[in-house]
């Protein structure tokens, strides 16, 4: 506890003069939870973690009306709302404090991590490039850059972040690991694999690398390899609910399905919220069992559409499920909702199409199988259903 205690008070001092602190120090910081999310937060984010943290904000509170135009207390205060994940309020700080000083490096990047958390993606780079033109050689600030870049998908922008992340400090394993993921979603899973791997090395108990790897193992075709990595990963975290879902993806391509549903289900119960676990959930009962569960599957397709209402794909699946149920006005609705959200989704202009053949309304089918093939003339199926109405 009394190294805690000193680690605290150099690195208050470290913030104050902006002396750049030597890798092996951060490293040290990090394990003791003075990172917060991949991002620099103030010493004051290790009382967070605790019962205690509501307290804290409290004082904090009482800190700032004493401190108007103190930045610090309002930076600091910013943290321990990040930590209660009260976004809205740690936003309000952050832009006080960088009013206040707008010369701090730390308050913009924690900026963007708040805005990165809200989705709002585009705001956040703003945020991290003014970080970046006070302090050009903060490998965190070029690493959350990254990953926010991952999320607009600007995976090129996001590897050239990750790059100079490394340059900077070549031992970041948030810089490798999100590097990974941007070579995986530019579809190079071997060059990816590479660089989970480095991540690994640099730090094995980094269960976001170890999924990343797994994913990347997926890619490969090697599934057995990827489910170690899973496994893994869910041993460092067993709350980590993206690794039971993939988990139970890397079974989906081994066809074992009844082991897929419950690395699903465990990840639903980990996080009720994640709009993935339900969808895929949904698609292995409709898709993918000898004796198909659609009215299973239709529930988890309205627990997708109730986390994210505009999700085309989980109309579009939930229309299809409707179908087989013989419920095709049902989904005639949902298949309009999903080409109202995505006017380019094929599917469901073939969804509608079909539906409209079994309402018996000929021309409508085939005027909606027309616009399914100009979208995507290579589409098989489409072609086939059409066919059927001659």
């Amino acid at each position: 506890m009394a190294i805690k205690t000193l680690i605290i008070i150099i690195i208050s001092c470290l913030m104050i003069i902006e002396i750049p602190m030597h890798w092996d120090m951060r490293k040290g910081l990090e394990k003791i939870g003075l990172y917060y999310t991949k991002a620099w937060c103030s010493e004051d984010v290790i009382y967070g973690r605790s019962k205690k943290n509501i307290g804290v904000s409290r004082r904090g509170d009482k800190s700032i009306k004493r401190n108007q135009d103190d930045a610090k207390a309002w930076f600091d205060e910013g943290c321990k709302l990040v930590e209660l994940k009260r976004y809205d309020e740690a936003l309000v700080c952050y832009d006080k404090a960088i009013k206040l000083n707008p010369r701090d490096h730390h308050a913009w990047c924690n900026k963007g991590l708040v805005l990165r958390r809200l989705e709002r993606y585009v705001e956040a780079l703003e945020c991290y490039d003014e970080s970046i033109k006070i302090n050009p050689h903060n490998t965190i600030t070029w690493s959350n850059k990254a990953w926010a870049l991952v999320q607009l998908k600007r995976y090129d922008e996001a590897l050239d972040c990750c790059n100079e992340a490394i340059k900077i400090n070549p031992n970041f394993e948030w810089a490798w690991c999100n590097k990974g993921t941007a070579l995986l979603d530019l579809k190079e899973p071997a060059e990816s694999l590479k660089c989970y791997e480095r991540t690994i090395k640099i730090n094995p108990r980094n269960d976001e690398a170890w999924r990343g790897k797994g994913r990347a193992l997926v890619k490969l075709r090697r599934f057995e390899e990827a489910l170690k990595c899973y496994d893994e990963a869910i041993k460092i975290n067993p709350r980590n609910d993206n690794a039971w879902r993939d988990k139970g993806w890397a079974f989906v391509n081994l066809k074992r399905y009844a082991k897929a549903l419950k690395c699903y289900d465990k990840a639903i119960k980990i996080n009720p919220r994640n709009d993935k676990s339900w969808y895929d959930k949904g698609w292995v009962l409709a898709e993918k069992l000898r004796i198909r569960r659609y009215n299973e599957a239709l529930i988890c397709y309205d627990e997708v559409i109730k986390i994210t209402p505009d999700d085309a794909k989980a109309w579009t699946a939930k229309g299809v499920a409707l179908g087989r149920l013989k419920r095709h006005k049902e989904a005639l609705e949902c298949y309009n909702r999903a080409i109202e959200i995505d006017p380019n989704n094929f599917y469901s202009w073939h969804g509608k199409g079909f539906a409209m053949m079994h309402l018996g309304r000929y021309e409508e089918a085939l005027e909606y199988y027309d616009e399914a093939i100009k979208i995507n003339p290579r589409y098989d199926i489409v072609r086939y259903d059409k066919g059927v109405l001659f």
